[in-house]
């Protein structure tokens, strides 16, 4: 039985289609980290944009001790004013207002409720425990062998 033409055509179809598969797979790849980054900031978004509505209907209240330096520093953020982080007690700031930053729009969303620095605090704890999560799968995925044989090694000694 000989080749003819349509066998011809059958065969370089069927090893397109495996380029092809090959191609969407390094494209998938390529693409799922930057896609889960987006979702990632889309979720904290939308958590920080929730939190700030639900708080805007509470009433305020009135913030004491180092809840209301707290707050005031982080007023300050919103305005775009500060340039110095926490204060000591030892009469100094710390370096960076990095967290009053982070703080800011929640509690510039919310009405300026202090409540609002408790949500951003638990939204961006929970941010920073599934990026942590995301780094530690990917490092266990990428090295599971050498990881489960360290540890039968460790778990083997008397």
């Amino acid at each position: 039985m000989g080749v003819g033409y349509g066998d011809h055509i059958e065969r370089s179809g069927e090893a397109g289609t495996a380029s092809l598969a090959a191609r969407m797979a390094a494209l998938n790849r390529r693409l799922t980290a930057p896609l889960v980054a987006c979702a990632a900031a889309i979720c904290v978004a939308l958590a920080i944009l929730t939190s700030s509505w639900l708080l805007r209907t509470r009433p305020p209240a009135v913030s004491v001790g180092d809840e209301a330096l707290l707050e005031i520093y982080t007023l300050h953020a919103a305005q775009g004013s500060l340039r110095v982080g926490a204060y000591s007690r030892f009469l100094w700031n710390h370096p960076g207002p990095s967290l009053f930053y982070l703080f800011a729009p929640g509690y510039a969303l919310s009405g300026y409720r202090e409540d609002s620095l408790f949500a951003t605090t638990l939204i961006w704890n929970l941010t920073a425990l599934g990026a942590l999560l995301l780094l530690v799968s990917y490092v266990y995925s990428r090295n599971r062998v050498s990881i489960e044989n360290w540890w039968n090694d460790r778990n083997s000694r008397p």
